[in-house]
């Protein structure tokens, strides 16, 4: 499964944007931290408009904005990524630990980022070369159809869906050809989870056999920086995740473009 400190990172992260309240060494850390080639590969300083806007305003234009920037990039490497999580933990350490964090968890932190980090790269960066659109872009309009905008004040409505016991999703959203090709990258480097029975007969239920054969859809396509990721980036294996929920996966799979900021 997902390392369990790597869990402890999207907690901490998020509490961290909800206290607004940062210390001024914390601050300074991650000022030197955006400014670093570690970082550069993440787009920090297209995280700016992200994090400054109003509570009631929808985050999917900032964050497309981000993620362009951040896809445009070469990969991280893995040593870019060890750098980052250590000189954020180390700048960081009190305002982390209020918030229940430890230092004992930074190698399985630093361990569980580089596992996770090209498969929601590869995913994250998907798009539609019809009209050069990313499919976060196009999934995260659709959603706010159905959840309404997608702004701080009332960001729980997504999460809602995704922890749901049930879809909640409509098909035009589950059965996008973003989608699918998502379902395909995660059935390649996590079999564990996209292999199995509940989530290919789930997926078939609502989208038909098609869409769990394995084809790629022509039109959908990694936009990502232009250099080969070198060695360093690639997983140490292939993830492999809790089956816990994996009712709610086909509702996960149309929201895991919007993961890779947690991952920042």
């Amino acid at each position: 499964m997902f390392r369990s400190a790597a869990a402890a990172v999207v907690l901490v992260g998020f509490g961290v944007v909800k206290a607004q309240s940062i210390s001024s060494q914390c601050q300074s850390a991650l000022l030197t931290i955006a400014g670093s080639p570690d970082a550069q590969c993440l787009n920090p300083t297209g995280l700016i408009p992200l994090l400054t806007t109003s509570s009631n305003t929808s985050l999917v234009t900032p964050f497309t904005s981000w993620l362009q920037g951040a896809c445009a990039q070469d990969a991280c490497t893995n040593a870019s990524l060890s750098a980052i999580v250590t000189n954020v933990t180390n700048g960081c350490g009190n305002d982390l630990a209020s918030l229940g964090f430890s230092n004992d968890s930074v190698p399985d932190v630093i361990a569980g980022i580089q596992e996770a980090y090209p498969t929601v790269r590869s995913i994250a960066c998907l798009k539609d070369t019809t009209n050069n659109t990313l499919c976060a872009t196009t999934l995260l309009d659709e959603l706010q159809q159905v959840t309404g905008s997608l702004s701080l004040s009332n960001i729980t409505s997504l999460s809602q869906i995704v922890m749901g016991s049930s879809l909640g999703l409509p098909s035009y959203i589950t059965c996008s050809d973003c989608v699918k090709e998502a379902y395909n990258i995660l059935k390649q480097q996590v079999p564990d989870v996209a292999s199995s029975t509940e989530v290919s007969n789930a997926f078939q239920s609502q989208c038909g056999a098609s869409f769990v054969d394995g084809t790629s859809p022509s039109q959908i396509a990694e936009g990502t920086g232009t250099a080969a990721p070198s060695s360093d980036t690639s997983a140490s294996g292939a993830l492999s995740f809790s089956h816990a929920m994996v009712g709610t996966t086909v509702a996960s799979l149309s929201v895991v473009f919007g993961a890779l900021v947690v991952l920042v």
